[in-house]
């Protein structure tokens, strides 16, 4: 029996990169290569394709409701937690003040997409948060670096390197640059 050991070792890698439990992507420190596919188009009627879908969760609803997907964000429905945010920031409380701002949705943006560089590429989902997709959408917003980025036939990957911050001791603190 033959085994491919460097197929086994691109799916172990790529569960590594995986996030908690959904099958996401994030971001790794160091150069990630990530080429972004447009997929149809989920909320706007009048656009034939997206890049990015834009997700919230709200965290710790409750004892019994960890997260709960932000039905406003997600969907454009109605969101039963957004509405109880607003009634409680619109009071004088300074806890219910706090139970609010502690319930305000976390966003996450996804994008559709390949690592090039691998060597079985499959479609995978990058998840990013908003500090990283800013730096995404700088570079993929910069049309003369960037103007057939997302073109299905002549379209490349982006190069992401993300740089931890680093304190006056020299050690690492969260990851604060992106290229």
């Amino acid at each position: 029996m033959k085994i491919n050991m460097n197929k086994l070792r691109n799916k172990a890698k790529k569960a590594q990169r995986r996030g908690s439990g959904a099958g996401a992507r994030r971001l790794d420190e160091g150069k990630n290569y990530f080429r972004v596919l447009p997929f149809p188009a989920v909320k706007d009627p009048d656009e034939d394709y997206e890049v990015v879908f834009e997700a919230a969760n709200h965290y710790r609803v409750s004892d019994s409701v960890k997260v709960y997907a932000c039905r406003n964000v997600c969907w454009d429905l109605w969101c039963p937690v957004c509405e109880a945010i607003e009634n409680l920031e619109r009071g004088d409380d300074k806890d219910d003040q706090k139970i609010a701002n502690e319930l305000q949705a976390n966003f996450q943006y996804l994008f559709l997409g390949f690592d090039p560089t691998d060597d079985d590429p499959s479609l995978e989902i990058l998840q990013c948060k908003p500090r990283e997709f800013q730096a995404i959408m700088k570079i993929m917003l910069d049309e003369e670096e960037s103007p057939d980025l997302l073109d299905k036939t002549r379209g490349r990957a982006l190069v992401i390197e993300k740089t931890p911050a680093v304190d006056k001791n020299g050690k690492k603190k969260k990851f604060n640059g992106y290229q």
